[in-house]
């Protein structure tokens, strides 16, 4: 009888330590998370980010032209850009534009694909157009930039053109007053600029 009971009360005592380990490692098993960084990509956008705030046609236009690629954008100091592309390989002397008003340098990363325009003004060097070519790989935000072809540029930014010049080789978005530019080669963009292009 004696062994009869142990028996039992050894198989029950096994039985439950099996369901315990079980729940155990169902309760250590992590359940499936979401991605932060494919969040962050997929909402990075300054186009579409916008578009599902509800801005309008007219802010999303003017908004354009303050994307950046690799956090090189319009209104940044010379300070922050050489943070960020290291010293110019050159620069031009600044200049007064009668136009603009602007005192204007041209500032260049010949090794890095990068052009930055600067206004010498009371507020210190500020970035005032930006042209980017190979062999630069930094995208804007919406994920376009050298090499891309002219469908994605076209997919994102179409319904942002001001008019259409007729023009196969560039796009301009936005507008010549301040927007956003690609230039192609065969339909791949072989080079894009962010700021004004009508003094």
């Amino acid at each position: 009888m004696k062994i009869e009971f142990l028996s039992v009360f050894l198989i029950v005592a096994s039985l439950g330590a099996c369901s315990s380990k079980s729940n155990s490692d169902v309760k250590s098993t992590p359940g499936p998370k979401s991605n932060p960084a494919l969040v962050e990509l997929k909402d990075s956008c300054l186009v579409t980010s916008m578009e599902k705030e509800g801005k309008d046609f007219k802010t999303i236009m003017s908004a354009l032209m303050n994307d950046s690629a690799g956090g090189i954008k319009l209104g940044m100091t010379a300070e922050a850009a050489v943070k960020i592309l290291g010293e110019p390989d050159s620069k031009t002397e600044a200049k007064e534009e009668a136009a603009t008003g602007y005192m204007r340098s041209e500032w260049i990363w010949k090794t890095k694909g990068v052009s930055l325009d600067l206004d010498y003004g009371k507020k210190g060097k500020i970035v005032i157009h930006v042209t980017f070519k190979a062999p630069y790989s930094q995208k804007t935000s919406c994920g376009v930039g050298i090499g891309s072809s002219k469908s994605e540029v076209e997919k994102i930014y179409s319904k942002y053109r001001e008019r259409d010049s007729g023009r196969t080789d560039s796009n301009t978005f936005g507008s010549v007053y301040g927007g956003i530019a690609f230039y192609y080669v065969n339909d791949k963009v072989t080079s894009f600029s962010m700021g004004a292009f009508a003094e």
